[in-house]
């Protein structure tokens, strides 16, 4: 069931809205403003009320609620009908009109006729901006609730993009020192359970930092908010309260203000543990490689095919007779420099173009 409008709940309201829709309507209610005013003056009451006071009133409803046009036909006919109950004040007109009379109830009832169509024409105004305010009111609610859903299901996503990545998520304000971390991103740092995280000095105070880094860590947030701009990309050790260390990889990007300092760092943090692993497995197979190499006395030579760059071991240098600091623009200058023997050269140059044309024997 729809709820009634202000209108419908004011009596007073509803009288003037019909009103103003009948001019008719308006115009009658002078003669039934001064006929009520002489049903009163008639009644058991007049005695005790001077029926000038009794027309005054009649042309203050006309006008009131007419406006100043059933006012101003209210006073005329009070001043008409009035010298049936008072003798004129002054008749001016052949005895038959009180001009002075009449010119003091025609000004009430222009005057409260006027006043109130003012009031009315300013309450309108009021009611159609205060209808414009409910309605900007309510665009600017359901804009608000739009942008919010459309806000949560951003942060929702990007969430879930961090989730789904294993990444975590740091912001820092320099200024207030305030720090915020995600659940992940607190795991990374390894922080202990319990430990309450608010600014950077928290975090360098709970974080598993490795001792040897910190200075680097450090150093790298001086340059970014000494430059003012750019970001941060630096890789270093944690060790987490079990003891296990890890490597993680934090990257961030520097907000500025309008004077241009920085005002806020933001950033993820990415367990790069296996690939830090990897690395060092690579390094130490290609250094167990070169001893074994170097133990049985062999040289090495690599041919990248797609530079056309020629590398050779310190120990095939020495075989070939090159010395340790010999550099080869291309293969076709180390074949040009290579000291083979001349009765060997086609045979060399044949297994050569068959390893490249994949037609040598396996």
């Amino acid at each position: 069931m729809s709820k009634p409008s202000h209108l419908e709940r004011n009596p007073r309201r509803r009288l003037v809205a019909k009103l103003e829709r009948s001019t008719a309507l308006r115009y009658s209610l002078a003669p039934i403003c001064i006929a009520a005013a002489v049903l009163l003056h008639l009644s058991s009451i007049g005695p005790f009320l001077h029926p000038t006071g009794l027309f005054v009133v009649g042309i203050v409803a006309a006008a009131w609620f007419g406006g100043a046009g059933p006012g101003f036909l209210a006073a005329l006919l009070a001043t008409l009908v009035l010298p049936q109950f008072v003798p004129r004040l002054y008749p001016l007109i052949a005895d038959f009109f009180d001009l002075p009379r009449f010119l003091t109830f025609a000004v009430t009832g222009l005057a409260v006729g006027w006043g109130t169509a003012f009031r009315r024409r300013a309450e309108a105004a009021l009611r159609q901006s205060e209808g414009e305010l409910r309605e900007a009111r309510s665009e600017l609610e359901t804009k608000v609730t739009e942008r919010t859903a459309e806000l949560r299901f951003s942060e929702e996503r990007y969430a879930r993009a961090l989730d789904a990545s294993n990444d975590g998520l740091w912001e820092w304000n320099p200024t207030s020192d305030a720090l915020f971390i995600s659940p992940r991103a607190r795991q990374l740092f390894g922080v202990p359970d319990g430990a309450e995280i608010r600014t950077r000095a928290d975090l360098k105070a709970h974080g598993g930092f490795h001792p040897e880094d910190r200075p680097h860590i450090d150093k790298a947030f001086r340059e970014c908010l000494a430059t003012g701009y750019g970001g941060i990309d630096i890789e270093y050790r944690v060790i987490n309260p079990a003891g296990e260390l890890s490597w993680v990889r934090s990257r961030g990007k520097v907000f500025s203000g309008s004077k241009g300092q920085p005002t806020l760092l933001t950033g993820s943090l990415t367990n790069i543990t296996e690939r830090k692993r990897a690395q060092a497995a690579l390094s130490l197979s290609e250094e167990r490689y070169a001893r074994a190499m170097e133990a049985a006395e062999e040289g090495h030579w690599e041919w990248n095919i797609a530079t056309d760059e020629m590398f050779l071991s310190t120990r095939m240098k020495e075989i070939l007779g090159f010395p340790p600091d010999a550099r080869f623009a291309s293969r076709t200058d180390f074949f040009a420099r290579q000291p083979i023997h001349p009765d060997d050269r086609q045979h060399v140059n044949d297994a050569r173009e068959a390893a490249l044309s994949g037609t040598a024997p396996r």
